[in-house]
């Protein structure tokens, strides 16, 4: 629809409906590209000027921009960070990790440290965000293939144990869950997130799983049965003597699980969407 200003209300706007890139049809049908109404209407071309009282401006969305030197180092370092702060926490535990033992494992400076991170606990959640952000790969499928296949509930849960929570980020965020029922500060810093991050992680089962149980949220229970199963493991480790033995419990429970949770047939599936 094109715009037939009455009278003259300002200059030309990029922003404008009337001046924006958009689709045409020619006079055979077929879409085209135009760059302007002032290529076919040239009482606008002539005066430069449309009405944008009769309509509003279309948004704008920011070009992305190519990262500077600077955002490279800062992200570089930050990552650095990070990565000494999973460390300490898994070797030291939460208590014992501190500004100075991390600064000493990262090789960078305490300015560099606060000026991402004002406060251990800060530090911390953005670990922890992390961390939990890299867990959601073994369940986590991409928007729009719904029929691509998950991997079989047996595979799932020894994956889940084998690369993510029987490993040094694994450890690290049993021990920030533990330290939050006693540290307030990072409690209140992660308790939405986490909540967030839950609702994720079990709509992400249930694009691909269902449970054999009568309750419509069976799949979603026994997947939190499966990861505390599991990070209850990490704790337990300390008093097992053999790792064996913590290998045959992964995956006699794996077994029991693949009768109780099962992959939905290609038809029932459903893209991931993100909950709000």
């Amino acid at each position: 629809m094109w715009c037939f200003p009455p009278e003259p209300a300002g200059p030309a706007d990029p922003q404008c409906v009337c001046h924006v890139t958009f689709l045409h049809p020619d006079q055979n049908g077929t879409l085209q590209t135009v760059r302007s109404v002032f290529k076919f209407q040239p009482s606008l071309r002539s005066t430069g000027f449309c009405n944008k009282r009769r309509h509003g401006t279309m948004p704008q969305t920011p070009a992305p921009t190519k990262p500077t030197p600077q955002d490279l180092r800062s992200q570089a370092t930050r990552t650095k960070v990070c990565q000494a702060t999973i460390d300490c926490l898994d070797r030291l535990g939460y208590a014992e990790t501190t500004f100075a033992k991390i600064q000493a494992k990262a090789c960078v400076s305490r300015g560099a440290i606060t000026h991402h991170f004002p406060t251990k606990q800060a530090l911390v959640a953005a670990t922890a965000m992390d961390l939990l952000g890299n867990a959601l790969g073994p369940v986590e499928r991409r928007a729009g293939s719904p029929r691509e296949n998950p991997v079989p509930v047996y595979e799932l849960i020894m994956k889940a144990w084998d690369n993510v929570v029987n490993s040094s980020g694994g450890r690290a965020i049993v021990e920030i869950l533990v330290a939050c029922r006693t540290d307030p500060e990072l409690y209140q810093l992660l308790e939405d997130r986490l909540h967030h991050w839950d609702r994720v992680s079990l709509t992400s089962v249930t694009q691909s799983y269902r449970g054999t149980g009568p309750d419509p949220d069976d799949a979603e229970l026994l997947w939190s049965m499966s990861r505390n199963f599991l990070r209850g493991l990490i704790l337990h480790e300390s008093f097992v003597s053999d790792p064996a033995y913590l290998a045959r419990m992964v995956d006699r429970f794996a077994r029991m699980m693949e009768t109780q949770l099962i992959v939905l047939p290609p038809e029932h599936r459903t893209p991931q969407e993100d909950p709000k």
